[in-house]
This record gives structure tokens, sequence and C-alpha cells, in this order.
């Protein structure tokens, strides 16, 4: 008696294939999988034989067949898992050298079994459905030991066997002749699959097995084999029930016999807190049993939830624990001393507040928080500081292995220069350049190279398990980084400690939410200005340089009239000879260069810089640049100034330059060459050069945290910097692009949030189309229900064609294996298709062969799409943009590969054809023309040098140390809040509409806010604030303008139907932009948030509306001015 009886006499040709399988479990468990494997092949062959919805694709490979969108539509969802399984299973088995045990090979003859009854079932021409049949594992035949075959025996077998395959194979090819009964034979096929769905499919596929397979896989990549002895359901005694027996699902065992962990498992529908009691249980009767507690992993299969229950809360994790990250762990909870009162090396880290952060963090690790966040000044030592946390953990056995995270190569080397000098004696590993050693304690990685890491799998295993580190540090945390790289920290179940230089005030919520501490309250905080009280580091003193082109732009009117002629010669358009009125601060160093400007500003740090060497040299400088081009070019102008420097003391450091590395050690060295470090983005954090004294931001900046950190790059400390005795007490810093003003008005700054990938985009946006597809009229269209089905197959197979053992799709398997099943795309829900989008898009992977522009031309067409749905087509200018590129290619015709599309580029350039484009042609158009985007010319602004005039107003210096008894910072503060709470007042509520003041309401009002601090007179008031409209102006920059006053003001903009969304949007941020600040330039508008819209600001978002402009410039005007008296 055999389990695959069943299949008699209906399918000869795989019986004995199966009964092979079944023989072969306790006799060759390793030939048995791959048994299993060969005849899985065969079945899914037949399929693409004999069914005529499947066609046999170039690559016959078995993966590669049944992972194809029609044999997924046909195969469920659970039997398409367990020929995953099946051929996972045999693979190993083929290519692996390690045991495969018993039952496990029983456990892949049981899913064969299934996959073979759900053909019989499927594939039948019986009007009545298939009796319940079910797998009985007593059918498995022992083995007898006592007549067993000869190795000779063996061989004849083989050879009978290749004879037998050998026959197969010559019968197959005698079948491909007989095409007519091939075709008579798929006809009855069909009807078999359309007969079999009357029926309902009761079958008991075991899905509880197939979460085991689940577990067993994630338990085998941390080195366990869940067939060995004991390790499946270890019967315990002691448990609460009649028989006091109960029986643990897997027990990891320790070499001397004793329990390291214990997996509790649940089904796959259930929570891992339905488990959480009865693993308690269990690991009180093992305990009970061997002397020590195991640690508690809970799981469903899709979710690994890990309890060290005498210390920890449950916590999920990615994966299993490795025998020896177990093993570590009960060494350190032996072994480990508490962290109160900490002995902190003081070689390592002396001054006081660094012993403070030490402490605070211990304290925090010792009550059980396993995250930490330190915010500390930039040149307080935050690396110093981790150093000592680091040294504390391992000798106070907390931690065996440390990792170091940083976001460039630059700064990873320098924190292993660190590590090496103060822990001399302990093994440190730099990932970026070597190999990992397993015998370093602290690992140095920047984030991509450790994701890849953590990615990768050798022999099935990973290199780290969740537990291989102790402790995680993350180099200026902040949100940018976790948002990528989230993965990362989900997977390493490690402590986790954060440093950033960005004030404790200025950290975004989301970063102290992954730390898990309270808004405001990271676990130690030391600021700037308490360092500079404290004489650890040195005060800026900040000079405002603002220059003409810098702030306004070039404005030809301004010009003289030798420029205005330089002016038309460069910048009028070569074919139609217009010439711009004005060129925006911003295009300032972005494609225009002018040489005056870039003079100017060099001659004032030259002669206003502070000097060294007795004053015969300007000190350590950097010059934040804009871009390389910028950059060589400020390196141009100051060669040819200074020639007698010989092209040494100025030098740029970027990406783009070779051995930029060595040009940073030289410029840290001191009194090594260059003096002058002209920087794009290198040397904006990070970096450790105390003889910097002079600091020029020659490029607006944004974001507050990264000004904070470039401002760091000065205010360390440098004794005898200017000889014996004359140490650095401040550094300068030169600002010609306003963005202390900035911040003035701005105080949170700009983050330029990460947007979606391009691929995410465009897997969002056919989704979309697919749920406005299900509506009316369309859903009675056959062609457009074709074509949606056709959008939710690619969908559908982007999302099973995901790797399932990366550690960045694990945490999604649920989801995942529900949407592996294709009928589940037909029905999606609003909230679901939001889900998918927001877990599953990014994790989408890219063809990489294939060019970008392809992809953003899918982009455009799918948004033409849905213009075309959403009847806003002709009103949108999106189609200007496809007829562009097509005019581009049109040129080229003469290419054998755009002569082909001729007639599609014509069909796109005649007018006829936008007036009622339907869906499908635009579906048509992009497959035609997507693979010829990389032809299209790049539209690439050439760089225009000039040498106007340019005009600087006086440096002013801004927040002088020690000039005033009242801080003005911390009294604009106190005023902001105050105007805040009182912004209903008569005439506060005023200003916040627009409306007209009298001068006794100014009056009024300077008497009113006088008064919220008794310490500050009506001379410093007027100080700080200044008077008449700089009060007005600071009221509105506080409180902003009110919303509705702003609304009536744009209000005909916006129900202007000839405006495209992007313009609306515009608009939309230009309210909001007043009803945050108060007040908006005209510059503005070319800045970010604006240049996040179009990177040309108002110009690019209206090119074709220059009458708009002007009236949306006259509304900026008139909102600015108020009118007093």
């Amino acid at each position: 008696m055999s389990n695959f009886d069943f299949l008699q006499p209906d399918w000869p040709e795989f019986v004995e294939d199966a009964k092979a399988v079944e023989q072969l479990v306790r006799f060759d468990p390793r030939g048995a999988c791959g048994r299993a494997r060969y005849l899985i092949e065969q079945v899914v062959l037949w399929m693409y034989e004999y069914d005529e919805d499947l066609s046999l694709p170039y690559d016959t490979s078995l993966y590669n067949i049944t992972d194809a969108m029609p044999f997924k539509k046909i195969v469920d969802y659970k039997v398409y898992n367990k020929i995953h399984v099946i051929r996972k299973a045999g693979n190993l088995a083929l290519h692996d050298n390690k045991q495969v045990t018993e039952d496990k090979a029983l456990q892949i003859c049981k899913e064969t079994f299934h996959v073979l009854f759900w053909l019989y079932r499927t594939y039948t021409t019986d009007e009545q459905p298939k009796p319940e049949i079910k797998f009985d594992p007593n059918k498995v035949p022992e083995v007898d030991f006592d007549n067993l075959l000869s190795s000779e025996e063996l061989k004849v077998l083989e050879e009978q066997m290749e004879e037998k395959a050998e026959k197969l194979r010559e019968l197959q090819q005698s079948l491909e002749a007989k095409d007519e009964e091939f075709k008579q034979r798929n006809r009855e096929i069909k009807q078999m699959r359309l007969q079999t769905r009357k029926f309902a499919d009761n079958h008991d596929y075991n899905e509880a097995e197939t979460r085991e397979l689940l577990i067993d896989v994630m338990l085998r990549e941390a080195g366990w084999d869940p067939g060995m002895p004991n390790v499946r359901e270890y019967e315990v005694d002691g448990m609460p029930n009649p028989s006091e027996t109960g029986y643990v699902d897997y027990v990891l065992w320790d070499d001397n016999g004793k329990p390291l962990g214990l997996v509790e498992a649940k089904r796959t529908t259930r929570s891992y807190e339905e488990g959480k009691h009865q693993g308690k249980l269990y690991a009180d009767c093992l305990e009970e049993e061997f002397g020590q507690r195991p640690i508690i992993f809970l799981s469903n299969g899709y979710e690994i939830w890990v309890w060290d229950d005498k210390q920890y809360p449950p916590r999920p994790t990615l994966g299993f624990y490795t025998k020896s990250s177990l093993q570590k762990l009960f060494f350190q909870k032996r072994e480990k001393e508490k962290l109160h009162l900490v002995d902190v090396d003081q070689d390592i880290s002396g001054r006081y507040y660094q012993n403070m952060a030490v402490q605070k963090v211990s304290e925090r690790f010792q009550e059980g928080h396993r995250r930490a966040l330190l915010t500390m000044a930039t040149g307080t030592g935050k690396t110093r500081t981790s150093i000592s946390i680091t040294d504390v953990l391992l000798r106070y056995k907390w931690a065996k292995r440390v990792l170091f995270l940083a976001d460039r190569n630059a700064l990873v080397r320098q924190a292993y220069k660190a590590y090496a000098e103060h822990l001399p004696d302990i093994p440190i590993v730099n990932l970026v350049e070597e190999k990992n050693d397993t015998s370093a304690r602290v690992v140095f990685s920047t984030y991509p190279t450790m994701l890849n890491q953590i990615e990768q799998l050798e022999e099935g295993e990973r290199k780290f398990d969740p537990g291989y580190f102790d402790l995680v540090i993350i180099d200026e945390a902040h949100r940018s980084v976790y948002n990528k790289y989230q993965a990362i920290f989900d997977y390493f179940d490690s402590l986790l400690l954060g440093l950033t230089a960005t004030p404790k005030s200025d950290v975004d919520h989301d970063t102290y939410e992954l730390f898990r501490t309270e808004q405001g309250n990271p676990t130690f905080a030391y600021g700037l200005d308490q360092a500079v009280d404290d004489n650890f580091l040195v005060p800026p003193k900040k000079i405002s340089v603002l220059g003409k082109f810098l702030t306004e732009g070039v404005k030809y009117s301004d010009l003289s009239p030798e420029e205005q002629k330089e002016y038309d010669d460069l910048l009028a358009d070569d074919e139609t000879g217009a010439i711009p009125d004005h060129i925006p601060p911003a295009k300032l160093n972005s494609w225009l260069y002018n040489r005056d400007t870039v003079e100017k500003v060099l001659k004032q740090l030259m002669e206003g810089g502070i000097k060294v060497e007795g004053g015969d040299r300007v000190g350590d400088t950097i010059i934040f640049a804009k871009n390389h081009r910028h950059a060589t070019y400020i390196q141009k102008i100051f060669d040819e100034n200074y020639p007698h420097y010989a092209g040494h003391f100025a030098q740029v450091i970027d990406n783009k330059v070779d051995y930029s590395q060595d040009l940073i050690d030289k410029f840290c060295a001191p009194g090594e060459m260059p003096a002058i470090a002209i920087s794009v983005d290198m040397l904006d954090t990070g970096i450790d050069a105390p003889d910097v004294v002079n600091l020029v931001f020659f490029k607006p900046v944004r974001s507050k945290a990264k000004f904070y950190q470039m401002i760091g790059r000065g205010t360390r400390l440098r004794p005898d910097l200017f000889g014996p005795g004359q140490h650095k007490e401040k550094f300068l810093i030169f600002d010609y692009c306003g963005n202390f003003e900035f911040f003035e008005e701005n105080p949170e700054g700009y983050e330029n949030s990460s947007s979606a990938s391009l691929s995410a985009r465009n897997f969002e946006k056919r989704l979309l189309l697919t749920a406005k597809l299900q509506n009316d009229p369309y859903k009675q269209d056959e062609e457009l229900q074709n074509y949606r089905n056709s959008i939710l197959d690619l969908l559908h197979q982007q999302i099973s064609n995901l790797e399932k053992q990366s550690v960045q799709v694990r945490p999604h398997l649920k989801l995942i294996h529900r949407l592996e099943n294709r009928g589940v795309w037909d029905h999606l829900e609003s909230h679901e298709r939001k889900e998918i989008v927001r877990k599953l898009a990014e994790l989408v992977p890219v063809d990489l062969t294939e060019d970008e522009m392809s992809r953003r031309f899918d982009l455009l067409m799918l948004t033409i799409q849905h213009e075309l749905l959403d009847g806003v087509l002709q009103e949108r200018a999106t189609k200007n943009n496809v007829i562009a590129l097509s005019e581009n290619l049109y040129s080229k015709r003469h290419i054998p590969a755009v002569k082909k599309v001729r007639p599609t580029l014509e069909k796109v350039l005649s007018e006829e054809f936008w007036e009622a484009p339907q869906l499908l042609q635009l579906d048509e158009v992009r497959k035609n023309l997507r693979e010829l985007m990389h032809l299209i010319d790049a539209k690439k602004r050439e760089p225009v040098y000039t040498n106007f005039e340019d005009n600087f107003g006086e440096p002013t210096v801004i927040d002088s140390v020690n000039e005033s008894a009242v801080d003005p910072k911390r009294y604009k503060r106190k005023l902001i809040k105050f105007i805040e709470e009182h912004k209903n007042h008569l005439i506060i509520e005023k200003i916040r509409n627009g409306e007209p003041l009298t001068d006794k309401d100014v009056e009024t009002l300077e008497e009113f806010l006088v008064e919220v601090d008794p310490k500050v007179s009506t001379d410093d008031f007027h100080e700080i604030l200044g008077e008449g409209m700089e009060l007005i102006n600071f009221i509105r920059s506080s409180t902003g303008l009110s919303r509705d006053a702003v609304m009536k003001e744009f209000e005909e903009f916006l129900q202007d139907k000839r405006l495209s969304s992007t313009q609306i949007q515009f608009i939309k941020q230009m309210i909001e932009f007043y009803t945050q600040n108060g007040h908006l330039e005209v510059a503005d508008l070319y800045e970010p948030p604006f240049s996040f819209i179009n990177e040309d600001g108002i110009e690019g978002v209206f090119n074709d509306k220059a009458n708009i402009i002007e009236l949306l410039i006259d509304k900026v005007e008139k909102l600015n001015e108020v009118q007093v008296g």
C-alpha cells in the first residue's frame, strides 16, 4: 500500500516516481528530496505540455516556469508554496553537503502528496468531486537493513532507471509529433479545469506544516538543524493540564545538553501574543528539568518575537539567534556587572560632560531600556564619548561586539582611527575596506555596506545573525538615515545608541520615536552655548555680507550699457533671440558664474579673515561652494589673483577630485597645504580640523541640522595656534547668501523630505489606474478590463518575485503571501492599495539594465492616462512633454529604431490624436517609445561666465558675543511665544489680517510688548526688534498671516480652470508660506520650498503663462505692503 495509489490508473507516468520518493524517505532522505524535486518538475512540464493556457518560456528552469504568471493563475497559492518548498529542498539536497534527516524527507514526501492530489483533483473528467484522501505516514516503508542492496545491485538499478528515463525521453519526442491529438487533449484539459472549479477545494493542504517550513528556513539561516534529535516536539513535564505533559515545538540545545532557547510556533493566522503564556510555561518546565531557563522565541512563521523574560519584555526581531549568539547571551546574563556608577576611563573621555553622558547611557541601559540618544554639539567629542561607552560595555560584560555605522566612508575611516587610538588592544575591522574578521570586537561600516552584508546568504546561512552585535552605534542619527536603512535597525536585536550634533530642540519627532525617548528630552544633551561657556569650544563671530546678485539676482535694467551688451551676447536664446529680464539668485553659481562676485568674496576673506603665522597668511578656511563647477571656478579665480601660492594654497575637495581623502588629511594636519578647502558637501560634517578659523558660506543652506554641522567645523579648540600661549578663541563665519537671516525667519528651516523612487511611483500609478478602471463606464468595456488584468498581472508578478529571504522583505511576508494569490488583486479596497504601496512599492527591484529615461517615460504616460480618466487631460500641460519628446525623436528618424516607430511619432505629433485619445492608445505610445528614450538629447544648460560689477553691503556682525546683557535670540523666542499666545489681541489680529494700522496702533503695540520682560528697556527693545515697520514685520513673521486673509487675495487664481494642478500647488504653497512666515520676497519664489516643485521656481512652473507670473508678483508686493498712518 502506498499514499500514491490514487494516481492509478489515470496518472501512470507519475506513479513510479511518487512511490520512489516514498520508499526513499527512510532509506535515503537526501535522495527522497532530490527525487521529489525531479517528480514535481515532470508534473509542471506535463502541465505546460497539455494545458493550452500555458506556453513554455525560453528559460525552462523549474524556478522560471513555476514563477510565470499564467502558471500562478492556475495553481492555488497554497499549492504554489508547496512546490516552492519542494524545489528548494531538492536543490539543497543536491548541492548542500549538510545532512538531510528522515523527518525532513517525510515532510517533503507529504508536500509532494498534496501537490499530486491537487493535480489529480484538478485535471479530472469526472462529473463528481474526487473523494478526500489524507496522507498516512504509516504507509512510508521502514528500512529492512537485513536485505539492503549491495553497491553492485544499486549500480544495476541506477542503470535501469537511466534506461527508463531515456525511454521516457524518446516517448516524449514521439508524442511531440502528434499535434492534432495534443490540440484535442488541450481542449479536454481546459474542460477538466473548468469542471473542477464547480467544486470547492476542501482538501486539507496542512497550512500548519507549511508554517513550520517557514520557521525551519529561518532556523537553518541561523545554523540550527530542525531535524536533529529532540529539537521538534520535545516532551516536558509539569504543564498545567490533566496529563501534566506538553510538547515544545522546537528546543535549541547547547553543546552541554542544556536548552538555550525554545520556539513556540502558532498558526500564521494567529498572533504571537497567543503563544506567550504557553512559551513561558514551557520555559518553566525546561528550567525545572535542566536548571537553565531558555530564551523564548514566539513565531507564527511571519513574525518572530524574542523574550528574555527575566530581563526584557518581548520584542520583534527578523530572525533567530545562532548558537554562538545564545551562548554569548547566557555568558552575559551570568557575568555582566551592574552599570550604576560605572568607572569611566578618563584617558578616553576626561571631560565632565562626557562622563555624565556615559553615566546617563549606562543608567538607561541598566533600567531595561535598549535605546539611548545623545545630542552633543560638534567638537564636544561625540565619537570619544561613544568609545568610552563601548569600553564600559565591553569591560562590564554587556557587549562582546559593537557595530559603528556612519553614512560616508570618510566618517567611517575617522571613527576607525579614533577607536584604534583609544582602544588599542581591541580588535577592530572596517568593512568598507576589509573583509569581516570574526575576531573583531568593533566593526565599522557604512549603511549600504552593512545592508548588503546582512542580505547575503553563504551556504544558506547569514553572515550576521540578529544577535551578533550587542551594541549598534548610529553616527549622526536623523530621519533620512533610518527612513532608508530602517531594515538594519530592525534586523539587529541589540542595544542602540544614536549620536547627533543637532540641538535637542531641533531634533525631529521621528528620531526621538526611533530611540524611544520623549520629544525634546534625549538621554543626554550638551549644546554649543554650554560648551562655549565651559571653554570647551570657541564661539563663532557671524558676519553677514549681503551681495546684490546673491540675494536679488541679476537684473538687466541694473547693468551698465557695456554689461548689457555682454548680457545680450551671452544670454540671448539661440533660436528666438529672447533675453530674460532677470536671472534669479538661485541660478547664480548654478549655471551663471560671475567673476566680480567671486573676486570680492575672496578679497574680503584674504583681507578680513583671521590670520595666522604672525598675520602673514590667512588661517585655515573652508569655503562651502554650491557645486563642483562653482568650486573649480573659485579655485581658478583664486589662483589668478594670488599666483605666488603656486596653486597649492586653495584646493577643491569633493567627490569628483581624485585622492580627495589625501587632501582632507593634509588640510586637517597643522601647517600643511591646502590652507583653503573649497568644499562641495565633503567637509560639511564629521571632519576634525581644529586649525579652521574662517568659514565662508558661498551657498544657501536650508536644512537646520546641516547648517549646525557646517558651523561646527570651526568650533574646536586649538591651543597655541597664534604662538605659545596664544590660543584660538573664536572663528569667523562669512555668510554671503543670507543664511542667518533665513534661519531667523524660518527657525525650523526646510528639510527636503525623501520622495518615493521612480519605480515606486510607477507601481503606485499602475495600481491606482486599476482602481479607476473598476468604475463605470470603464468596467463595461471588455478591452479595458483585459488591459486592467494585464496591469494586475504585472504588479502581481513584481510582488510574487520579491526575494522572500531578504531582511527588507521579511517583515511583510504575510501580506506578500496573501498577494501571491492572483485573485486577491481583483478586489482590493482603497486601504489595501495604500498598504501595498506603503509597505511594498519601494521593495520592487529595479532592472538596472534598463535606461532610467524609459522608466521616467512610463511615469509620464501613466500620469497622462490618469488625467484622461479624471477628465483633465485637455486643461493640463503634461501632454506637451510627450509632444516635445516625440519631436526630439522625430528629428532622428534616420536611425533605424526610430524609423520603425515613425507612425507612432506622427500620430503623437498630430493635433487630432490629442483631441480624444483612448487609454489603450496612450499605452501603445508608451510601449513603442519607451525603449528609445535614451536617444533624447538631454537638456543641459551650458555654463555662462560673466564679469558684471556686483555690489556688497557693509559687513554686519550678527549676535556678537557679550555685546549686550540681553540675549537677543532668547528674548525673541520669548516674544514669539508671547505673541502666539496673544494673537487674538486687537492690533496683532489686524496685522495678521493685513489691515491698515494707525500710528496709535503701533505705539500701543510697542507698549504692550515691552511689558513682557521688565529687564528689557525700551532702547534694548528697539535695538533688538527695530521700530515701526520692522516691528510689524517681526509680528508677521512670528504669527504668519491669517489663512482666510491670504486665501481671499489668491481666490481668483485658485478658481482659474486654465491652471494646471502643479500651478495650483505652487499658489497653495505661496498661501502656506504667508500663513507660516507672514512675508514673502520675490526671490523666495525661486528657492525651497518652491524650487522643490520645479527647480526653476515660479518661472519653471508658469513657463507658459508670463502674465500669471506678473499678477502673482503684484500680489506679493501688495501683501508685503503694510499701511501705517
